[in-house]
């Protein structure tokens, strides 16, 4: 008897929808809607077995609904992400600063190497240089989308010095 009804109720929708393409008579959305449902509840109103809980319509989902894709927002986190632990700011403007550290500059370089690989950057370039105890190390990570440029330098007997770049 379900099978009949929702067979009844196909009929009516296409016949509706069918009869709102005619170009005589041109109907709005709602109006549609209502004589759809009016006709429906004829019908299933006068099936043998109606009873008032099987005549009434209950809206249902629509098989033809698209859901939309879930965007999540990419949040870009400022220079100051890349701000060394403890470190002191000397300078710093826009997509560059200057940090300073009283940290070894192999810490402060494998901290540098394991925060770009964490973030899933690239490291594109990584130069280690040591000459007559001073040290000069430089990192390029890239994830894609920007860059980050990283240039840590120690004198002998200094503090270390870290360069951000960020593009």
């Amino acid at each position: 008897m379900n099978l009949m009804v929702v067979a009844i109720a196909l009929i009516v929708v296409f016949v509706a929808a069918v009869a709102a393409r005619l170009p005589e008579r041109r109907v709005g959305r709602e109006e549609q809607t209502e004589a759809v449902m009016a006709t429906a509840a004829g019908v299933i109103a006068s099936s043998p077995s109606a009873t008032p809980e099987s005549t009434a319509l209950k809206p249902v989902s629509s098989p033809l609904t698209t859901a939309l894709p879930t965007v999540t927002p990419r949040v870009v986190e400022g220079l100051s992400f890349w701000y060394y632990p403890g470190a002191t700011v000397n300078k710093e403007g826009g997509t560059a600063a200057e940090l300073s550290t009283a940290d070894a500059s192999d810490t402060v370089t494998e901290w540098y190497k394991t925060k770009i690989k964490d973030k899933n950057y690239s490291v594109k370039t990584f130069v280690q240089t040591t000459t007559n105890g001073k040290v000069l190390n430089k990192l390029v990570g890239d994830n894609g989308e920007e860059e980050i440029r990283v240039e840590i330098s120690r004198e002998p007997g200094g503090v270390t010095i870290v360069s951000l770049t960020k593009g």
